[in-house]
């Protein structure tokens, strides 16, 4: 029948509504030509020789697609859409790796590929028909089948006078149990039951890509396809490690040693501006500690593991004084802020502050931020000058007492205007 998995990656039956499965990638045979077409005309210059260069600038066929419906889906409807376009040899390869013994197909032999093939109680994912052998697929993303819902499947095999192979593709290379089980049970000699995981497909992928020269349509596909299975997390043990992880192991203790070496030198700083914020004239009594976070920032959302100091508020439970170095891509920073939790113990606080921002800003200079950082945390925060923070992090002694008892009157400004909003 030679349906356009490519061209639709569908060619669904019916489901119960009434409408076929459309395309889960609004990927298109014309979009796969120019694609190909691409590489044939801005690729490197050798792209047999460095094919995994020669893919990169290119968007990927499956992942870049819109995910109107479910990844196992999509991944489905991906592999099928390989399997119909690329060369024969790959789709022989694959049948072979599933019945574990050689499959033969010539270039001209019919064969039809189907998705969300409906049976009488059930409906697998897809389904490859030759004129020797039947392979109908039920695909799983996970390592675990439904086990009712492949024995249906098998229940309607069973009726099979021709060689079919009821083929599970999951995660792992780890047989389900229901495969083991319904294998066993061996009622009819033409039915099949079979288990394939994707690392075993990835490898199969990765083994086929070295024959076909990355300008060709297959090798297009075979690379973009093993790209999509990577992204979704599949690998494949591939060889002798032990240089690699030797490699490896050295770079990270590399890595933990220079980490120690710089947090010392961060603690040592952060001590050093403590003592300078101490040192400030009139300075309120704050107990500054060192402390450390590693998880989510509430600002820029991004995972982080930072040291900094802190000081409880006098006076005021559940408020903090705090003083943060920070890295924003490649440049340094320093933040110095109030912050309190739950913000809805200090409403009328926070209502007074909003209403006399603009003086509170005038005294205690520009913020970086004022308001809430969600619904449980107030914000008040400034930013070190950069030029103050390349002089701060290169250690010159005057710098840091500067910039501590900087931060210091800052704070006791911040804290005059804490009475005031109290007082009301």
């Amino acid at each position: 029948m030679g349906s356009a998995a490519l061209r639709d990656l569908s060619r669904a039956a019916p489901g119960p509504s009434g409408a076929s499965l459309r395309c889960a990638h609004d990927l298109s045979l014309s979009r796969a030509r120019v694609l190909l077409h691409i590489t044939r005309h801005a690729a490197p210059p050798n792209p047999v020789a460095q094919p995994q260069e020669y893919h990169r600038h290119l968007p990927n066929l499956f992942i870049n697609t819109r995910h109107e419906y479910a990844e196992e889906d999509r991944l489905t409807n991906a592999f099928m859409a390989v399997l119909e376009h690329a060369d024969r040899v790959v789709l022989a390869e694959f049948l072979s790796l599933v019945c574990g013994s050689s499959i033969g197909l010539d270039e001209v032999a019919e064969v039809s590929f189907d998705l969300q093939v409906a049976f009488k109680a059930s409906r697998p994912d897809a389904r490859i028909r030759t004129s020797d052998i039947t392979v109908v697929i039920e695909t799983k993303r996970g390592a675990d089948l439904d086990e009712d819902q492949f024995r249906r499947h098998w229940t309607h095999l069973r009726d099979s006078s021709s060689r079919t192979v009821l083929l599970a593709l999951t995660g792992s290379n780890r047989r389900p149990p229901q495969v083991d089980q319904l294998a066993k049970r061996n009622e009819v000699p033409s039915l099949t039951v079979a288990h394939v995981g994707w690392p075993r497909v990835l490898e199969l992928v990765c083994r086929l890509k070295a024959d076909f020269p990355a300008v060709t349509a297959t090798g297009l596909l075979l690379s973009q396809f093993e790209e999509y299975l990577r992204h979704l997390g599949y690998y494949f043990y591939e060889g002798e490690i032990v240089d690699a992880l030797i490699e490896y192991g050295t770079a990270m203790k590399r890595v933990v040693e220079h980490e120690r070496s710089t947090v010392n030198q961060l603690i040592a700083l952060l001590r050093g501006l403590a003592d300078a914020v101490q040192s400030t004239p009139e300075i309120m009594p704050l107990e500054w500690e060192i402390k450390s976070f590693s998880g989510r920032d509430k600002v820029e959302s991004d995972r982080v593991n930072v040291h900094y100091l802190t000081a409880d508020v006098p006076g005021l439970e559940n408020a903090r004084y705090r003083v943060l170095p920070f890295l924003a891509g490649t440049d340094l920073g320093l933040k110095f802020y109030f912050t309190c939790s739950p913000a809805s113990d200090f409403e009328p606080m926070i209502h007074w502050w909003a209403e006399h921002r603009q003086e509170i800003e005038s005294d205690c200079g520009p913020f970086l931020l004022f308001g809430h950082l969600d619904r449980s945390i107030f914000h008040i925060s400034r930013e070190l000058p950069q030029e103050d923070v390349q002089l701060l992090f290169a250690g010159a002694p005057e710098t840091i007492t500067r910039v501590g008892e900087s931060i210091g009157a800052h704070f006791i400004k911040v804290h005059e205007w804490i009475g005031r909003a109290r007082r009301g």
